[in-house]
């Protein structure tokens, strides 16, 4: 499903994020 896709995608992005930029709290 194109949602899931989507979504797997969405969630990937935010956890290279939060590796590339450590937020506090993590």
């Amino acid at each position: 499903m194109p949602l899931l896709w989507l979504r797997g995608f969405l969630l990937a992005s935010c956890w290279i994020i939060v590796r590339s930029s450590p937020t506090p709290g993590s």
